[in-house]
């Protein structure tokens, strides 16, 4: 039997909920509040845990590599859509909205709409690697006794 490959799936389904999010506060004005935009780091730890639990009850024989990589793999997917959103976003639909990332504690100064893509790009990368790794830290050894967990 084929392993069905989930990858793509999660990585949208984290794409989608960042954008729900930063869209909600967009709308509740809240876009300036720097630490409401930590909070889209659940939203990884939330749907790559899925994405593992899924992988083992699908298919007994997966492997830590196989979990690590489609981990990683979804989670760099939501990175490079996220990336893609945010260059269209500053480019075209708010131009100014790198003036309103200025005042984070997170960027630097005059930054543009590249810099803020690079820097979520880097970001978004080494905190794919970290969750993907420390999720399969604790799965590597739980896997078969959470076979009864329900997937949705």
């Amino acid at each position: 039997m084929k392993k069905r490959n989930f990858t793509f799936r999660y990585g949208l389904y984290i794409y989608l909920s960042i954008v729900a999010f930063f869209a909600l506060m967009k709308v509740f004005n809240l876009e300036d509040v720097s630490e409401l935009r930590l909070f889209n780091f659940v939203f990884v730890i939330y749907f790559v845990n899925k994405l593992i639990v899924r992988n083992f009850i699908e298919d007994d024989k997966v492997g830590y590599l196989y979990n690590l990589r489609t981990a990683f793999g979804a989670s760099a997917t939501a990175v490079f859509l996220s990336c893609a959103s945010m260059l269209v976003y500053t480019t075209f639909v708010s131009p100014e909205f790198p003036e309103v990332l200025e005042g984070s504690f997170l960027f630097g100064r005059n930054l543009t709409g590249m810099r803020v893509v690079l820097v979520l790009f880097l970001e978004g990368m080494a905190s794919s690697a970290i969750v993907a790794f420390t999720l399969m830290q604790y799965w590597k050894n739980y896997k078969r006794e959470h076979k009864n967990v329900a997937l949705d």
